[in-house]
């Protein structure tokens, strides 16, 4: 198992953070789910938090995050379509 630095926590942190104000900004209606801000907050949040917990060898948190990932690019591709 690698070592986990002061720098994995930090995109742990940044990651979990990315979530929370996707998620935030959400109910606050400051963005919409087909706003492209929105969707790499989420995208961001996934691939921090996932590359944290891929080294913790977390593989729960890993499928969650990877759903995070596929659901953030889905809705950017099909925001890219529309436009």
């Amino acid at each position: 198992m690698p070592t986990i630095t002061r720098f994995h926590r930090i995109i742990g942190w940044l990651g979990a953070l990315s979530i929370v104000l996707a998620y935030l900004s959400l109910t606050m209606d400051w963005l919409s789910p087909d706003n492209i801000p929105y969707n790499l907050l989420n995208l961001a949040g996934g691939v921090m938090l996932g590359y944290r917990v891929y080294l913790d060898r977390n593989w729960a948190n890993l499928f969650l995050e990877l759903f995070f990932i596929a659901v953030a690019v889905l809705a950017l591709v099909k925001i890219a379509l529309i436009v």
